[in-house]
């Protein structure tokens, strides 16, 4: 079971040693693919690459920051900033491909109940 995951504890995540078709093809890691997609759906989980981490930890952003990301498509690095910095930061997101900024306002949305009150936003 411990070859199932690996903890990266400076980013408050962990990394899945198996690739998405590993995950997707192998009997054996089929419940953990099926509550991958699930919890990702539901916006408990963001999948990311462990170099997509880095930025967010690199910037170390406060509340009443301001952050600009002008390639934030899908959208991992931006739900890493909001969730760590939460409520007071102003996150501007945009990608120039429409396909894939259409992916980063999808990404953004499953966490945005949790992450803005009412005066709260993210723009796009």
């Amino acid at each position: 079971m411990t070859d199932l995951f690996r903890p990266l504890p400076a980013a408050d995540a962990f990394q899945v040693p198996h690739g998405r078709h590993a995950l997707r093809r192998h009997p054996a890691l089929a419940r953990l693919h099926a509550w991958i997609h699930s919890h990702s759906d539901a916006g408990y989980v963001t999948r990311a690459e462990a170099v997509s981490m880095l930025p967010p930890l690199i910037l170390d952003c406060q509340p009443r920051d301001s952050m600009l990301d002008m390639c934030a498509a899908p959208g991992s690095k931006t739900t890493q900033l909001l969730e760590a910095v939460g409520d007071g930061v102003l996150v501007v997101a945009n990608d120039m491909d429409p396909k894939r900024a259409y992916m980063l306002a999808t990404h953004t949305r499953r966490i945005e109940p949790r992450v803005h009150d009412d005066n709260d936003s993210i723009i796009l």
